[in-house]
């Protein structure tokens, strides 16, 4: 066993039968294109950076450092433990965290210089309790979407509360669309409405109420600072519209076999996937347990949400490969007839997602959205404060190798990744 991040040989990724490459310029590039269409008609208008779920899945500990390089000063994160891993890239960043406040470990707030967002009437409360007059808050008001917030009632109780009010100065007022990515859905004007008439009563506060899809409803969504979320990591915010972003993310999977198999022969669990001509299948190493929706197999699943959508496809350079069969627990398999010979003999993987097989391509193979095929490259730890991967210097790419997180323990493991990653 040693600790040195041997990660390549011979051009081949030593550990893992997977390889996620993730573009930070791309990356950084979206959260600023985003900003920039934030600033239509507010120079002022601040572009925050959601990195909740380890960053939709692609590393708090490299997308922080990136987007606080580029200029990014806010960040809004779900929990206290992922607060507390951003704080660690960026001393000086307003770091938000949206999913429920907990006074009785309110010094981890303070020493990790975390705002919590208070969601009800009891948070408020608490915070009200708290010792100290320099404590930072942030309110979340529901404006239609009946998740986290103040309810209209609510609100009017606190607004009607002359010593609360006084009190009470939230730094950041906030609501969240409901139905942003569908631009002519009704609800979006009642929601800025309500959020206007809402923040009224909080003239000094920031204001936020734009996600991804909001920003693109144009300068009424956007008020004081925009939360850049799925579009800043490549996403499709919006319905049925091209996608303006670029692509942030590559998965590759390792072929680990070819094999012939003679028209009506099937492959995989079910005989669900049957050659309708002599075919050459490739077996790779990816499969559900590493994240890749099953629902995205070639035959054989039944969640696909429209009509005529068949299994997701790969790539071997120009050629699409289309899944055969079932995904398998860390299987797959791909039809790779169309590929010419003298490719197939030297390839060693397929590009799941890429510049043409886009995360939302695949999301849609798999009848589900975007932002599950993102996150799901993320399985938490759970072994016991082994970290899975170490950073190793290859060719200007990051990458992790699982020989060298072996032998790494660190107190506060990261959450696991189930591939190899290469950060550009």
């Amino acid at each position: 066993m040693t600790d040195s991040p041997i990660t390549e040989l011979d051009g081949a990724v030593l550990y893992g039968n997977g390889r996620l490459t993730i573009d930070l310029g791309a990356l950084v590039a979206n959260w600023k294109k985003l900003g920039k269409i934030a600033k239509t008609e507010n120079k002022n208008n601040e572009a925050a950076a959601v990195v909740k779920a380890n960053a939709y899945g692609l590393g708090i500990e490299e997308v922080v450092p990136a987007l606080s390089n580029a200029g990014c000063e806010t960040f809004f994160v779900a929990t206290i433990r992922e607060g507390m891993r951003v704080r660690k890239k960026n001393k000086t960043a307003r770091i938000y965290v949206l999913n429920g406040f907990h006074p009785s470990i309110w010094a981890t707030y303070k020493k990790s210089k975390l705002t919590p967002v208070l969601c009800t009437p009891q948070d408020i409360e608490a915070f009200l309790e708290l010792p100290g007059k320099k404590n930072e808050a942030a309110l979340h008001i529901d404006t239609g979407m009946n998740r986290l917030g103040l309810s209209a009632a609510e609100l009017s109780v606190l607004v009607n509360d002359e010593a609360k009010m006084s009190a009470f100065k939230p730094v950041l007022i906030m609501s969240h669309f409901a139905c942003a990515d569908d631009p002519a859905h009704r609800l979006n004007k009642k929601q800025i409405a309500a959020f206007a008439m809402a923040t009224l009563k909080f003239p000094d506060a920031k204001r936020s109420l734009a996600n991804s899809a909001g920003i693109f409803l144009g300068p009424n969504a956007h008020y004081d600072l925009v939360r850049c979320g799925v579009a800043m990591y490549g996403g499709e915010a919006v319905n049925d519209v091209p996608n303006p972003m670029k692509p942030v993310v590559k998965l590759e999977t390792r072929i680990l076999q070819l094999r012939y198999v003679k028209k009506g022969e099937t492959v995989g669990y079910g005989a669900t996937g049957k050659a309708k001509r002599d075919s050459i299948i490739a077996t790779c190493g990816t499969g559900y347990a590493d994240g890749y929706n099953r629902s995205a197999s070639g035959a054989g699943v039944v969640m696909r949400k429209q009509k005529g959508t068949t299994g997701a496809n790969g790539m071997i350079g120009n050629y699409l490969v289309p899944m055969m069969g079932r995904v398998s627990m860390d299987l797959c398999a791909f039809d790779v007839t169309e590929v010419p010979e003298r490719i197939l003999k030297k390839v060693q993987w397929i590009e799941m997602l890429n510049k043409h097989i886009l995360v939302d391509d695949v999301a849609r193979s798999a009848g589900t959205i975007g932002y599950e095929v993102l996150t799901h490259a993320r399985v938490p730890a759970n072994d016991g404060g082994l970290a899975l991967g170490q950073v190793g210097r290859t060719n200007q790419r990051w990458l992790l190798s699982k020989e060298a997180a072996q032998v790494q323990r660190i107190s506060t493991p990261p959450n696991r990744y189930a591939f190899e990653r290469v950060i550009l």
